[in-house]
């Protein structure tokens, strides 16, 4: 029986559900890869960390890496398009057998202006992604000695799994509409990973990934004279008969004396400082908390914890888990501060 459920575990997490983050908006290339070169910096690199479950389980861990930079081919003021590019790493451990999924994706986008204050981007990105799984961990019947479990009696399972590295295929489109001199930053886009379907069997069977369907939007609103940013967003995702739905907002507080003029300027260097209080729900699932604070542009650590109040709630006793997010961007030089995609 056990070996049953086990299995049945292995087939769900490897077909079905990709991996997620609660602070979505804060792992933009994994999230939609025509995010690349959306920002303002010149450079952009972004660190993510999940643990979930630890209070019934062996937690499942997810770690992520991507930076993100833009470059322009043309010399001409009226030609306002450039290309973003960038790369993601992920792992991403789940339970007791330590279900292992490695990635690593190269990305490319392309901005084009479609409006004074617009932009329609296309994005591609395609890597490998490598999976396997370690069942040491795992406990059997027939290591039941009639008293204790004994973990030097043999298990009587042949577990032998083909660890397996596939190329994945992913794209995505979005706009983004930025006027500063209203106060107004919006963002809304879809993408469509795992075009190339890749096998997902540790047995060599015709079992493919399914499609992993993202729609997402995110808006900032500064009224004028004001020291406050609403930062709704809301994300939709569907993978074969799983979705997932969060929607909520953060609120940014500025710390010190920055001004809409300023942004409007790009005076990067006479930017305050400011921290993020939020709220979010993930229907039928969690409600997260999040907070966040952000150094001059430069630095933001964001922090969420997750209370799970779905029918698992006797095992969690609403514990879910918490999450951090890093990001750094750097602001090299003047080519870009025109084409400004964020406040």
């Amino acid at each position: 029986m056990k070996r049953f459920v086990f299995l049945i575990l292995i087939f769900f997490f490897s077909k079905s559900q990709d991996f997620h983050f609660s602070q979505f908006y804060e792992a933009p290339l994994l999230l939609n890869p025509a995010s690349a070169g959306s920002s303002k910096a010149d450079f952009r690199i972004a660190a993510n960390y999940r643990n979930q479950w630890k209070s019934i389980i062996s937690p499942f861990k997810t770690v992520a890496f991507s930076l993100d930079s833009k470059v322009s081919f043309s010399s001409s003021r009226k030609n306002k398009s450039f290309f973003g590019f960038g790369l993601t790493l992920l792992n991403d451990k789940a339970g007791i057998p330590q279900l292992t999924t490695n990635q690593f994706q190269g990305v490319l986008a392309y901005h084009i202006p479609v409006s004074p204050t617009g932009y329609l981007t296309a994005g591609l990105s395609g890597g490998m992604f490598q999976r396997q799984i370690n069942p040491i961990g795992l406990k059997w019947d027939r290591q039941f000695n009639g008293k204790n479990y004994d973990p030097t009696l043999p298990t009587g399972e042949n577990m032998i799994f083909q660890n397996f590295m596939k190329f994945d295929l992913s794209a995505g489109l979005l706009y983004t509409y930025d006027n500063a001199s209203k106060g107004v930053w919006f963002q809304a886009g879809g993408a469509m990973a795992h075009i190339t379907r890749p096998r997902a069997s540790f047995y060599g069977r015709r079992d493919f990934m399914n499609f992993k369907y993202t729609i997402h939007s995110h808006l900032q609103i500064r009224p004028e004279q004001q020291k406050v940013i609403y930062m709704p967003s809301l994300l939709f995702v569907r993978q074969g008969g799983h979705y997932e739905i969060t929607a909520g907002s953060n609120f940014r507080f500025i710390l010190g004396d920055e001004t809409r003029e300023n942004v409007i300027l790009n005076t990067f260097n006479v930017l305050s400082s400011s921290f993020q209080l939020g709220i979010f729900y993930r229907f039928q699932d969690a409600i997260i908390f999040t907070t966040a604070f952000e150094f001059k542009k430069n630095l933001l650590l964001g922090i969420s914890y997750d209370v799970n109040i779905s029918r698992l709630i006797r095992a969690s006793r609403f514990r879910g888990g918490p999450e951090f997010s890093l990001t750094f961007k750097l602001y090299r030089s003047e080519k870009f501060k025109n084409k400004s995609h964020d406040f």
